[in-house]
């Protein structure tokens, strides 16, 4: 199993979200104002599939971990960051996960270009999961 954290720019006190894929050509995703300011949460482990139940947490989840349905778990990095990993085990895929600050987290799973399977905590860091998908080229059946 390969595994690489990726960090993604945070620029300004808008903290622009650079793209998984890259910063070229403008492409990017907004990290809400002031999330960089939370203050920590407990750490805890959390199943993907329960992030939408969640919702925005008030406090920063990084140090927190996600656990995905193939049974690999993944930190939380802080603001801005992602953290992407393959996995082998019934397919090769990546688990991708990054940090919306004020608005939780997201998380999703791609096989190639393809996205499988994508959580948040709630609506508005789950729109901002998708775009971070459609920014990175990954298409969605």
């Amino acid at each position: 199993m390969r595994s690489k954290r990726r960090m993604i720019a945070l620029a300004g006190a808008v903290g622009l979200l650079c793209a998984v894929a890259g910063c070229a050509g403008g492409r990017g995703v907004n990290v809400p104002l002031g999330s960089e300011e939370l203050d920590q949460c407990p750490p805890r482990s959390i199943a993907v599939e329960d992030l939408h139940q969640i919702g925005e947490p008030g406090c920063n989840l990084v140090g927190s971990s996600l656990i995905f349905p193939d049974g690999q778990t993944l930190s939380i990095y802080g603001v801005g960051e992602t953290f992407s990993s393959s996995y082998s085990g019934a397919g090769e895929h990546d688990n991708v996960v990054v940090n919306w600050g004020i608005l939780g987290v997201g998380a999703y799973t791609q096989l190639g270009d393809e996205l499988l399977d994508l959580w948040a905590t709630g609506d508005e860091a789950e729109r901002l999961q998708r775009e971070l998908a459609e920014v990175s080229d990954l298409r969605s059946e």
